[in-house]
C-alpha cells in the first residue's frame, strides 16, 4: 500500500481536509471560498481559506473560516398580546456557529529512511 493516503489535497483546502498536505502547496499564497445552501436555502454553509508555503517548501500554513447557520428565523413570541394579533411585533434572529481554524503542516525526515516522504499536520 505504498503511497496510501487518507485525503488527497494540494491546495488551500488542505487546512480543512488534511493539514499535513499544506507542505504540497507550490504557490506563494492560495485562497479559496465556498458557499453552499442546504434544505432549500434554509441553512447556509460558508468556508474560506488562505494558505501559503513556508521556507524551503518543508512547511505550510493556513487560516480557515467556517460559518454554518440558519438565518431569518421568525420570533413570534410577542405576536399575540391581549388577544390581538399584531404582525409588527414579529422579529427575526439567526442561529449560527463560527469557527476560525489555524493549520500547519511540516515535512520531517525519519532517520535512516531517505526515500520516505513523511509529513504531519495540526489544527487549532
Amino acid at each position: 500500500m505504498s503511497g496510501a493516503i487518507t485525503s488527497l489535497v494540494d491546495d488551500a483546502t488542505a487546512g480543512y481536509w488534511n493539514p499535513a498536505a499544506l507542505t504540497k502547496i507550490n504557490d506563494n499564497i492560495q485562497a479559496t471560498f465556498m458557499h453552499a445552501a442546504y434544505f432549500g436555502g434554509i441553512a447556509n454553509y460558508d468556508y474560506g481559506s488562505i494558505a501559503f508555503g513556508g521556507p524551503k517548501k518543508k512547511t505550510g500554513f493556513a487560516l480557515s473560516f467556517v460559518r454554518m447557520g440558519v438565518d431569518g428565523i421568525l420570533n413570534t413570541i410577542n405576536l399575540i398580546e391581549n388577544g390581538e394579533i399584531n404582525y409588527s411585533r414579529v422579529s427575526s434572529f439567526s442561529a449560527v456557529d463560527f469557527a476560525l481554524i489555524g493549520s500547519m503542516g511540516q515535512k520531517i525526515q525519519i532517520k535512516g529512511q531517505r526515500h520516505l516522504d513523511f509529513a504531519y499536520g495540526v489544527n487549532t
